[in-house]
């Protein structure tokens, strides 16, 4: 893996130092971006209660292309200056919110031909089975190849090798670093389907190497007719463990949506057989997949029968969505029920201020037979 990222990154600057002006201006014309954030976290569990305010900065820098070549990076830094020991016991967990500190969350060289993109390299993902988890202040990423191909009409296909990730904190109160998976390696096949204009279709293949493969297939069919909208969504995955201590798991659902105007809903089934689901390879951007999904814990993939609604208004002159939505989950192997209530509303401004956004949500967790969550969140974020 190391010789071949090694070998693709000497080729690529090969090809670019055959022109030295030409160089100097891949990186003057190069485009730099940037995203301020402040989250604000307030939670309780149980008797326990904290809050923490965490401020961070994302910076990113792509170059100009040559020849098909672009090079990018970016830097992310978080910290979380009010925090007392409540909040650093209650925000330290891996993925959570307390973790100061810097990291280069990507440095890639990407090539683009035609329809089709190699990026090799850190870098952020977006695709079925690997995607990072963007609800905290610091961002997921990943380390490894990915290719993207919209070379045949309609389609648009994924490929990923991922050896490393970056986590949205260590767990132990520091920020994160790019660590070795468990697995060695993590693989990943995609396709997405848009032949029919309303109707999209996604198949994916991937998992981790000696430890588990996901199977993921979605259908999604969209109208409007006139001021009425329509929705109608399947979805189903089969998670096959290569240890046979752990027992295979697949899991379905459905969704049914309609709307009028700017208002919409919907109402969403899911069911967990057998084990526990995967609900990705690697990176939590993809729990939310499941359509019973909470707004911010999203879903649990333990042997259940759950389901969702949701309601949701959108002031498009005040570019205010808010909404409500309510999951209830019911596990078959122990003893416990839980329903998640959120209510939620984000604002993006304009003019003067475009590129400011703020969100606020709560989300009440309730349990059968364990200890009950609230949750407070506001998010504040700024991009340039």
């Amino acid at each position: 893996m190391k010789t071949t990222i090694s070998a693709l990154t000497l080729i690529a600057f090969s090809s670019s130092v055959n022109a030295a002006d030409s160089l100097i201006d891949v990186f003057r014309d190069g485009n730099m971006t940037g995203e301020l954030r402040s989250y604000y976290f307030n939670q309780k569990i149980g008797g326990k209660k904290a809050d923490i305010l965490d401020l961070a900065i994302r910076l990113n820098y792509k170059t100009d292309f040559y020849y098909g070549f672009q090079g990018g990076a970016t830097f992310q830094s978080s910290n979380s200056p009010f925090a007392d020991k409540d909040a650093k016991d209650m925000f330290s967990a891996p993925n959570s919110m307390y973790g100061p500190g810097a990291v280069l969350s990507e440095a890639y060289i990407s090539y683009a031909l035609n329809k089709s993109a190699l990026k090799i390299g850190r870098q952020f993902i977006n695709m079925p089975l690997i995607k990072g988890g963007m609800g905290k202040a610091v961002i997921q990423s990943f380390e490894g190849i990915t290719f993207i191909s919209n070379e045949i009409p309609n389609n648009t296909f994924y490929a990923a090798y991922i050896n490393k990730f970056q986590k949205q904190t260590n767990g132990k109160g520091d920020a994160p670093k790019f660590e070795k998976l468990d697995g060695n390696y993590v693989y990943a096949f995609s396709v997405i389907n848009n032949y029919f204009e309303k109707l999209s279709l996604t198949g994916a293949y991937g998992g981790m190497k000696d430890i588990f493969s996901i199977l993921y297939m979605q259908a999604d069919f969209k109208d409007v007719f006139s001021y009425f909208n329509y929705q109608i969504a399947t979805q189903y995955s089969h998670t096959d463990y290569k240890n046979s201590a752990f027992d295979n798991s697949n899991y379905y659902g459905v969704k049914i949506g309609a709307g009028f105007e700017n208002f919409n809903m919907y109402i969403a089934l899911a069911q967990i057989k057998d084990g526990d689901s995967k609900f990705g390879a690697v990176g939590g951007g993809n729990k939310c997949v499941l359509f019973t999904s909470s707004y911010e814990q999203c879903a649990e993939y333990e042997k259940s029968k759950q389901y969702a609604i949701d309601a949701n208004y959108n002031f498009k002159r005040l570019k205010l969505l808010t909404g409500v939505r309510y999951a209830h989950i019911n596990y078959e192997e122990i003893n416990d029920k839980t329903d998640f209530k959120n209510i939620y509303a984000t604002h993006y401004f304009s003019g003067a201020l475009d590129g400011l956004s703020i969100g606020f949500l709560y989300e009440n967790e309730n349990h059968k037979n364990a200890k009950d969550t609230n949750l407070y969140i506001a998010r504040v974020a700024y991009k340039f």
